[in-house]
């Protein structure tokens, strides 16, 4: 009878744990039951082991686990602020690899889970020889791939970049041009709060007008090679860290 009840008794005791549901708050108190009642938006109801039952708001909550996992708790509709920044690498004005530097700022709406769309602005700085800063504007779409906590995700920015000289020295004149940013990447978190994580291609045009070179100071070689107007796609690869609510 002994070697016949000690399974079943083990068995119990583990699907007890595995039943157990933990409620965080976001004042860092936890609370241990049973849930019997989600109501996504608005309040949960958890069964405390002594028989009383607890209701709390959704906004108070900071996090969810159930049988072990996470409960998808993100809002899959409703305003968003992302916050992005990162490193950019790509061909210097040498032809030398050079890395620059983004921020972002993304104020939205999200639809559904598949699609969302806001406005852009940031700041950019290639250090590739040229002394150049851009201020991107754009408009931006965004989707989530599956309905958890933790989702890959896409991301597509068009629009203009504007373009201003840190140093006049080589250049005189800059003048931005159309910009597109498609990236992928990954979301961490839930509507309280969520890191993401993603890598995106970047390509931005830009005109820059030389400043005059004195031909004294050349050889019969002179400047020929260099043109008075340049016209320049970048192509860079990134990684961006981000804050989304």
């Amino acid at each position: 009878m002994i070697f016949f009840l000690c399974p079943v008794l083990l068995f119990a005791q583990a699907d007890l744990t595995e039943n157990k549901d933990y409620v965080h708050t976001q004042k860092g108190s936890v609370f241990k039951g049973q849930i019997v009642e989600y109501k996504q938006g608005d309040y949960i109801r958890i069964r405390m082991h002594s028989g009383d039952t607890v209701q709390l708001q959704e906004n108070k909550i900071k996090k969810i686990v159930q049988k072990g996992k996470s409960l998808y708790l993100f809002k899959e509709r409703g305003y968003f602020y992302h916050l992005q920044g990162g490193i950019q690498g790509g061909l210097g004005l040498y032809e030398d690899f050079v890395l620059g530097l983004s921020f972002e700022h993304t104020f939205g709406y999200q639809y559904n889970r598949w699609l969302g769309g806001g406005l852009s602005i940031g700041a950019e700085r290639y250090f590739d020889g040229r002394q150049l800063i851009f201020i991107p504007v754009s408009l931006n779409i965004r989707g989530y791939f599956l309905p958890q906590n933790r989702t890959p995700y896409y991301s597509l920015n068009v629009g203009y970049g504007f373009a201003g000289l840190l140093d006049k020295q080589q250049y005189k004149e800059a003048s931005g041009g159309l910009m597109l940013n498609p990236s992928v990447g990954i979301r961490f978190g839930s509507q309280k709060g969520a890191f993401t994580l993603d890598f995106g291609l970047k390509m931005q045009n830009a005109v820059l007008t030389r400043n005059p070179i004195e031909p004294s100071s050349w050889g019969w070689w002179g400047p020929r090679w260099l043109k008075k107007v340049e016209k320049i796609r970048y192509i860079r690869t990134g990684i961006r860290f981000g804050w989304l609510f």
